[in-house]
C-alpha cells in the first residue's frame, strides 16, 4: 500500500519578506539608539558624580573657610 504525501505550499509573496527585513532592521536601529543613549546617561551620571565629589572636597580641604563655601557651594548643589 502506497500513501501519497502532499507538502503544503510555502510561496511567501516578495513583499512581504522585504517589509520584515525592513521592520527588524528599523528596530535594530532603534535599539542601537536606545543603548548609546543609556551609555550616555550612565556617563553623564558617573561626570555629575564625580563633580559633586570633587567640589565637596573642597571644602574639607585644610584652609577652607567660610569665605571659600559660598563659592563653591552653587557648583556642589547643582545650581550654576
Amino acid at each position: 500500500m502506497t500513501r501519497s504525501v502532499e507538502t503544503p505550499s510555502l510561496t511567501f509573496r516578495l513583499e512581504s519578506v522585504r517589509d520584515l527585513r525592513q521592520l527588524a532592521e528599523v528596530r535594530a536601529h532603534e535599539l542601537l539608539l536606545r543603548m548609546r543613549g543609556e551609555a550616555l546617561l550612565r556617563e553623564a551620571t558617573h561626570a555629575v558624580s564625580t563633580a559633586r565629589d570633587t567640589g565637596s572636597g573642597v571644602l574639607r580641604q585644610p584652609g577652607a573657610s567660610a569665605t571659600t563655601a559660598p563659592s563653591v557651594s552653587p557648583f556642589v548643589h547643582g545650581i550654576v
